[in-house]
């Protein structure tokens, strides 16, 4: 790149300053989540400060906090100055029944755009994981399941924020050919047919909220 051209960029892009050019806000923020990991990503128009350097920050406060008329809330930083178009949030310890507020704005050499926030709640919006180990133990005509809970970003059992979990169980009989030859069922609590293969799956469970399942081929 030529010196002459490399002063031409520079001043061109302290001419957007100097208009005071309106950055837009980031947009289209969103939490992608399961368990107590969190990650909040956003979109955002470059426009004719697509070739300058953007940056975001990110913050993050408990909602009720913003209720105080007496003083300024004192925001949390989440993420500074990155040009990434996200921000990790997991090593926050956010409460996990909290309310939060979190703010994302873009930064083009010293003009900085509005802020963006959306709510969110842990407890309400994060995704539930599917159990974090499933082990099959064949015993004769007997079957044990061992199910282990869904594990936080601690490796902590996710029954410590759902007390409620519960389990469910769902399996498919297949023939020789590969195809599955009956509906779902839920597992006798005495014995499985001998000499068969079937498809198993488990997922986890809570009130109005539950995971993915798990798929294992038992034979």
């Amino acid at each position: 790149m030529s010196a002459a051209f490399y002063v031409c960029f520079l001043l061109w892009c302290f001419q957007i300053n100097a208009a005071g050019a309106q950055l837009p806000p980031p947009h289209n923020l969103n939490v992608i989540s399961m368990n107590t990991n969190y990650t909040l990503i956003w979109d955002w128009d470059q426009g004719s400060a697509e070739s300058c350097a953007v940056n975001f920050t990110t913050h993050y406060v408990a909602k009720f906090m913003l209720r105080s008329k007496k003083k300024s809330p004192n925001w949390n930083t989440g993420c500074e100055t990155t040009s990434h178009r996200s921000c990790d949030l997991t090593n926050k310890n956010l409460f996990y029944l909290g309310i939060y507020v979190f703010r994302v704005r873009a930064s083009v050499n010293g003009t900085d755009s509005d802020w963006a926030t959306m709510d969110f709640c842990p407890d309400e919006e994060a995704a539930l994981g599917p159990p974090s180990k499933v082990a099959l133990s064949p015993e004769g005509r007997n079957l044990d399941i061992v199910i282990s809970d869904p594990l936080s970003s601690t490796n902590r059992s996710m029954r410590e924020h759902h007390e409620d979990l519960y389990f469910h169980i769902r399996y498919w009989e297949r023939s020789a050919d590969g195809q599955v030859r009956s509906s779902p069922h839920t597992p006798p609590t005495n014995s499985w047919p001998n000499q068969t293969i079937f498809i198993c799956n488990t997922k986890i469970i809570r009130i109005q909220k539950s995971s993915n399942f798990n798929l294992l081929l038992l034979m």
